[in-house]
């Protein structure tokens, strides 16, 4: 009788750990690789000589998230979180920073009207931008960012860029009004398969966001394989076969 591999999974940071986790759970068999010394890779918790944390790398940690793992507990209330553009010299908060423009909301609301009467699929990132936002919001904000980001023309990128982005402009204010009222950062634009609400808000480890990988590790370390890093995924007909790791085929 054919013995089945385990499952092998590359990477011990949130993404994988929570992969594992899953297996984990339905006493799936599984081997969780890892090229660093310890777990977390880029949401790796750590301190300097005077006693600071420090993250490795940016994270968003929502109180629904937090619950979810188990660690809520450990988190505190991020009473605050922002963001601001800068624009010709001039820093503007989003989104009511950048609606004191005149062209900006003027354009936005064009954009609607036209999108009603306008059953044209976008064919790229920049017209989708446009589309959604408006030609002055999408041309001096929105896509520098997104070039920079991506390293390529927003005429090349594919309009799925923008499809990712959940919510609405309507529903970004109605969120942010709440942050303020409820004196707590309200996550904006952070959820995907579950629904954005006024209930939902930034929160942070106390201990760093590597408390989230620890938490979803527990019960299988011995699973990880640390310092091991894939150097290669083997295919056979379309299908993945097996990795090489540390010079093996496993």
């Amino acid at each position: 009788m054919k013995s089945e591999k385990p499952i092998a999974i590359i990477g011990a940071g949130i993404a994988g750990l929570t992969a594992a986790n899953f297996l984990h759970r339905r006493n799936v068999p599984f081997v969780l690789y890892e090229a660093g010394v310890k777990i977390a890779g880029l949401a790796a918790s750590f301190k300097d000589a005077e006693g600071f944390s420090y993250d490795f790398g940016a994270h968003f940690i929502t109180n629904r998230l937090a619950a979810a793992i188990g660690v809520s507990a450990e988190c505190s209330t991020v009473k605050h979180y922002g963001e601001t553009v800068l624009l010709n010299g001039k820093t503007y908060n989003y989104p009511f920073g950048l609606m004191k423009i005149p062209r900006m909301t003027l354009g936005g609301v064009k954009s609607k009207i036209k999108s009603l009467n306008n059953g044209h699929a976008p064919a790229s990132a920049a017209e989708w931008f446009r589309g959604r936002y408006g030609a002055a919001l999408a041309n001096e904000v929105a896509l520098p960012l997104i070039e920079a980001w991506s390293g390529a023309s927003a005429e090349d990128l594919s309009p799925a860029v923008g499809e990712s982005l959940p919510g609405s402009i309507g529903k970004t204010l109605y969120l942010k009004a709440a942050s303020r009222a409820l004196g707590r950062a309200v996550a904006i634009g952070y959820s995907r398969e579950m629904p954005e609400k006024a209930s939902v808000y930034h929160v942070y480890p106390e201990k760093g966001v590597s408390t989230l990988c620890e938490k979803l590790a527990e019960g299988f370390e011995d699973k990880i394989k640390l310092e091991s890093p894939v150097e290669a995924i083997l295919v056979e007909n379309g299908r993945a076969v097996a990795i090489k790791a540390k010079g093996e085929t496993q």
